[in-house]
């Protein structure tokens, strides 16, 4: 499954999505899916809440320095 489908699945779970600090909503949802698909290089967290249950998707660019 490629980025794509993978915003679209966690937004429709209702998981809270951000793209370096930026949250995704259907308004920019394709712009932040095309930013993730042109560069490889962000890496994905999962968040969970006090429950331990998924509750955010962080993607956040990893850079060699």
């Amino acid at each position: 499954m490629g980025h794509h489908s993978d915003l679209l699945d966690y937004l429709e779970l209702g998981l809270a999505v951000q793209v370096d600090g930026i949250p995704v909503d259907n308004s920019n949802q394709e712009q932040m899916d095309l930013m993730l698909r042109e560069d490889d290089s962000y890496m994905k967290d999962f968040i969970d809440d006090e429950k331990g249950e998924i509750c955010a998707v962080y993607y956040q660019k990893v850079t060699n320095q």
